[in-house]
């Protein structure tokens, strides 16, 4: 029988609230053993105009950071190509570090595109094996649930806090993987959550990538949360 053993979900950051940012998803792969994974968020200031992209490093069993964010802003007059570079050219030294080159990604289970109006967004089911010759399927679901929190955002919104759990279809048990109890100050002032990709290395690990919603002055901005965790 298997299980996700996961602590407190982190890899946020400070969001400003004052734009429309988009922001993308660039996930740099787990480390050899599975200890250890990286991933990149980057894209555009719209209120600013300006180019930027943070690298995360992230401790699996523990769902923490295994190293201190780096973050890039670039000049008025640099491309977002070059910004990611060269965040990608400081982030190299702790990537050889950790073990993780990139090509590691492990098997993506879930792929979703923020353009899609027709996914739901707050669940997600996924196996870790091929249903073929009648062989069982390792199959999992998860659920992500909103709770309204008492932090006052912009435009009269209120923040929103969110309980992820698995569950094992198999044995019909399920994990809480995350449940806020109260809102990290780094998180800023989300008004939603989506369930974007999943990805799980050798049947051990597990990332759930999240999009954390916010509502600017200009419109609403888009940046990336990861869950963490052992997959037993």
């Amino acid at each position: 029988m298997k299980r996700l053993l996961l602590t407190c979900c982190l890899a946020s950051l400070s969001f400003g609230v004052c734009a429309n940012d988009l922001t993308q998803l660039n996930f740099l792969g787990f480390s050899k053993t599975g200890k250890y994974l990286a991933f990149q968020q980057y894209g555009i200031h719209e209120g600013q105009g300006t180019a930027f992209a943070e690298s995360f490093f992230i401790d699996v069993k523990d769902n923490d950071y295994a190293s201190k964010p780096i973050e890039t802003t670039g000049a008025p007059s640099d491309d977002l190509a070059k910004v990611r570079a060269n965040n990608l050219s400081e982030a190299k030294a702790k990537l050889a570090e950790l073990e993780i080159t990139g090509d590691l990604q492990g098997t993506q289970v879930i792929a979703r595109s923020i353009h899609d109006l027709d996914i739901k967004a707050h669940s997600a089911r996924f196996d870790l094996g091929s249903a073929v010759a009648g062989a069982m399927v390792k199959a999992y679901s998860l659920k992500l649930a909103e709770k309204t929190g008492t932090l006052e955002c912009v435009a009269g919104t209120k923040s929103k806090l969110f309980t992820l759990e698995l569950l094992n279809e198999q044995d019909k048990k399920t994990f809480v993987l995350q449940k806020d109890k109260k809102l990290p100050p780094s998180r800023g002032c989300p008004k939603d959550y989506k369930i974007e990709d999943v990805y799980v290395f050798e049947d051990k690990a597990i990332v759930v990538f999240l999009n954390v919603l916010h509502q600017g002055f200009e419109g609403q901005s888009l940046r990336y949360m990861a869950v963490s965790g052992e997959l037993k």
